[in-house]
């Protein structure tokens, strides 16, 4: 078992791990994902649990993938971030509340 310095690093590694399950579907995940452990928008609001923004929201294009750190069971983490990265497929809304 690989530990990670960060949780960041540890959403990137299972973001690269389930690449090969998408692309076993039909639904490749773009190149350019950034995922980060952070509040998404109107958090406080709607308790959304993770976020994924257009590559056209970022700088350099990338998909932005946020992911609440209010969540620490590590099997909801990676639920949030499988929910989010099929939002970031082609053809797949961006905007879907997953809450508290």
């Amino acid at each position: 078992m690989k530990i990670h310095a960060t949780r960041e690093d540890w959403l990137t590694a299972a973001t690269d791990d389930v690449r090969p399950i998408f692309d076993l579907h039909g639904r490749p995940l773009p190149n350019r994902i950034r995922v980060t452990a952070g509040h998404p928008l109107n958090f406080k609001r709607n308790r959304r649990l993770g976020d994924c923004h257009a590559a056209g929201d970022s700088a350099d294009k990338s998909i932005e993938i946020c992911v609440s750190p209010t969540v620490a069971d590590p099997v909801q983490v990676f639920t949030v971030l499988i929910s989010q990265l099929c939002r970031a497929t082609a053809g797949a809304p961006l905007r879907y509340d997953l809450v508290q």
